[in-house]
């Protein structure tokens, strides 16, 4: 089904939007933030190595591995009968950069210069004149 973009908001900010909710999605699991926790610290892991950090069957591991994967977040190399993955870093800076450009839409933006400026006491300057 394809998607719609709702009224209002123009299908590059719309898929925009939708990439970045999809990588949410992906990071919206704690084993899924423990695996890239533990690939940040390391090269690489063999699947058989990140399976043994965690308390989880070898299919559950897989199973987050391939969410990661999916989303772009981690990449996989086979050598001989072993997958090993490791971060994009690449992707997870344009990740971090896409989340903070988006919390910069939201902050408030001061619609006059007195918005800016702290609130001060007049009658102070009236007492020196």
């Amino acid at each position: 089904m394809p998607r719609q973009t709702p009224p209002g908001v123009d299908d590059a900010a719309c898929e925009h939007h939708c990439d970045l909710a999809s990588l949410f999605k992906a990071l919206g699991h704690p084993v899924r933030l423990e695996i890239l926790r533990a690939l940040a610290a390391g090269d690489d892991a063999c699947c058989g190595k990140i399976v043994n950090s965690l308390p989880l069957a070898q299919s559950t591991v897989s199973q987050h591995l391939a969410v990661l994967k999916s989303a772009g977040l981690v990449r996989c190399e086979v050598v001989g009968r072993c997958c090993h993955y490791s971060i994009d870093r690449k992707a997870i800076a344009a990740f971090g950069a896409s989340v903070a450009g988006f919390l910069d839409k939201l902050r408030p933006s001061p619609t006059s210069v007195s918005e800016l400026l702290p609130v001060h006491d007049n009658s102070i300057l009236k007492d020196v004149s």
